[in-house]
């Protein structure tokens, strides 16, 4: 394992990948969005295997999205978001914790402000 399949981010099962524009600002790059994005003929979990189950394929792909691949970058795939989007700490019982080591160092700073 190495590279972004190293970083254990990205949601169970095959993954979604898109190519980008053949040209482009971008063309060479690759980026990942969160499971609350739409990805055209895909679903959204939202982090929910249920909610993954439950609904439709998506019509389109959001608007930054198609920006990004028309801009020449390539998607590499989706990566686990928090339950349902309920948490600052990417807590997830159904994929494990989200590793973005952003969110720990938030979740910690704003629990010190909290407390006291």
């Amino acid at each position: 394992m190495s590279g972004a399949d190293a970083l254990v981010a990205f949601i169970p099962g095959p993954r979604l990948a898109r190519p980008g524009a053949a040209s482009g600002a971008l063309a060479g790059l690759a980026f990942a969005v969160k499971d609350v994005m739409d990805v055209a003929g895909t679903s959204t979990g939202n982090g929910h295997p249920d909610w993954l189950a439950t609904h439709p394929p998506a019509a389109r792909s959001a608007v930054a999205v198609e920006r990004l691949l028309a801009a020449g970058a390539s998607l590499a795939g989706k990566t686990i978001a928090d339950e349902l989007c309920y948490s600052l700490t990417g807590e997830n019982v159904h994929y494990g914790r989200c590793p973005c080591h952003w969110l720990r160092w938030m979740a910690h700073r704003l629990a010190s402000r909290w407390s006291g």
